[in-house]
């Protein structure tokens, strides 16, 4: 018996292990919703790679301040924007979603949003 006991063992410790895939979520908890979005005009689109990234409130340093809209590239064919939402008191960034996973965007270093930024709540 002892000997069927280690032989199962052995088994279940070398058969392969499930694949386990996990979502990460980042929020900041801010307690106040953003301000409603502001109007603007979306340019044209500049070529037929380039997706919209809609003009959004952004958190720094605990405030809400105005990021205009702007046109992008994804980071790879099939990615789509996944834009910042707020919901139960907490901020929800956005983040680019597809087949190769999520990729978060920082729009500063893409050269977006600091010379469009507007006001600040």
């Amino acid at each position: 018996m002892k000997r069927v006991l280690l032989l199962l063992g052995f088994f279940v410790l070398c058969s392969p292990a499930p694949i386990i895939q996990a979502q990460v979520s980042f929020s900041v908890s801010i307690g106040t919703p953003p301000p409603p979005p502001r109007a603007y005009v979306v340019p044209p689109r500049p070529g037929p790679h380039h997706e919209w990234v809609e003009g959004h409130w952004d958190l720094e340093n605990g405030r809400y301040v105005w990021s205009d809209g702007y046109w992008t590239t994804p980071p790879y064919v099939g990615a789509y924007w996944q834009a910042p939402y707020y919901s139960h008191g907490r901020y929800y960034r956005g983040y680019w979603e597809g087949s190769h996973g999520r990729i978060e965007h920082d729009h500063h270093r893409e050269g977006h949003g600091n010379s469009e930024r507007h006001g600040e709540r």
